[in-house]
């Protein structure tokens, strides 16, 4: 890597794509962690795509003054896209793709150009037989989620449960949830709280991967995870830690609680390995495309149109989906890459005829326009294709 130089720029800046800060999107905190971080390390880092700047974070937003110092200094940015994002919308030269999800599961694509440089915020969320580097960052502000000097700690009472994208997806509640505290999305519930009901529960019942599995245990909270088809989905393989619970029973749960603190104690170590992670990506990133804009020339116009576009719109706050055509595209291109085969199709009816437990019932209701009735065919042509027979739709026309 070349080294720093006191009379011109010799390394580029980064352009991070994400949303407005939110404590309820753990992919979406770890955006905004990794361009503070960045600017931690003294290397130049913005955000693109948010309206609100952070008052306790280092992560300025992108502005017209900065793309332009950029382009006349023959600067090329380095834009860091989480998974959901199809393509890359900025036209910025250089990509890395950060998989915050399995690749495809919340949006985006399952295949990624060859010249992105590619990291999993997970080892769970990289493909078998794939060499993905690994980029985690802390998220848990331990501040708010920590068990000291909790004088309940020694008298726990009650449960909560978290089950928001099980929720989502059509789960259904188990009888354990009765009388237990929500500490779903919806429930309008600052972090501060959280940590309070956290630290005074005996133990939180937990139907998916989350963030909130940390942030309990965090707070001396054990936690239990709920089996499901959903978790065995979206779970590589059980999660056995300290402080966690596959089940209900005594023993199980003796155990959780007897270790639930040692995960704090291994954090601060955690927080070290993930900064070594964010320096190795500066050096490698910058490495990599180095070489790249040696060996061929690239038209820097080419980028600053689109990210100008962007960071210009007032108040912009993008929700990390591409623009409706893209997307479409890009879901075109899912279905092509998804579509299953005549064996695929038998094995899955059987298995939803014999291992489903529940059934949900989907009632799907189409308002139509006068001039889309041709569309209507689609429609119906395409709910005969699915396997699924748990449906009904309801058809609004003027």
């Amino acid at each position: 890597m070349e080294k720093s130089s006191s009379f011109k720029p010799v390394h580029n800046p980064y352009y991070i794509y994400s949303a407005n800060f939110t404590n309820k999107s753990a992919g979406i905190k770890a955006l905004h962690y990794l361009c503070h971080m960045l600017n931690e390390i003294g290397v130049e880092a913005y955000l693109v795509g948010c309206s609100e700047e952070s008052l306790t974070l280092r992560t300025p937003l992108l502005k017209g003054p900065d793309v332009q110092r950029h382009l006349s200094t023959g600067m090329q940015p380095i834009v860091i896209y989480p998974e959901v994002v199809t393509g890359n919308p900025l036209k910025v030269p250089h990509v890395i793709r950060w998989l915050l999800n399995r690749a495809g599961f919340l949006g985006g694509e399952k295949i990624f150009e060859k010249n992105e440089l590619v990291y999993a915020f997970s080892p769970e969320y990289v493909e078998e037989g794939m060499e993905t580097p690994i980029l985690s960052i802390p998220f848990v502000n331990t501040s708010i989620f920590n068990n000291i000097n909790n004088s309940r700690d020694k008298s726990r009472k009650g449960v909560c449960f978290y089950a928001h994208k099980y929720l989502a997806a059509g789960g259904k509640l188990t009888k354990e949830t009765e009388g237990a505290i929500s500490l779903c999305q919806d429930q309008p519930l600052s972090q501060q709280e959280i940590a309070e009901i956290l630290r005074r529960s005996e133990y939180m019942l937990c139907f998916e991967p989350s963030s909130m599995i940390l942030e309990a245990r965090f707070c001396g909270c054990p936690v239990v995870m709920v089996p499901s088809l959903y978790l065995e989905q979206n779970l590589a393989e059980p999660l056995r830690d300290s402080g966690v619970s596959l089940s209900l029973e005594p023993s199980e749960l003796k155990k959780a609680k007897e270790s639930v603190n040692e995960r704090f104690s291994e954090y601060e170590e955690y927080i070290r390995y993930c900064w070594r992670l964010v320096k190795d990506l500066y050096i490698r990133s910058q490495e990599e495309f180095l070489e790249r804009q040696l060996s061929k020339t690239i038209v820097q116009e080419q980028w600053a149109e689109p990210v100008l576009t962007l960071i210009s719109k007032s108040n912009v706050d993008i929700k990390l989906y591409a623009p409706k055509q893209r997307r479409i595209a890009g879901n075109l291109r899912w279905l092509e890459r998804n579509t299953l085969s005549e064996g695929q199709a038998t094995i899955m009816a059987e298995r939803m005829h014999h291992s489903w437990l529940h059934q949900p019932t989907f009632h799907l209701i189409v308002v139509l326009n006068p001039n889309e009735l041709p569309l209507l065919s689609n429609t119906f042509e395409s709910l005969q294709q699915q396997l699924y027979g748990a449906r009904g739709l309801s058809i609004i026309s003027s």
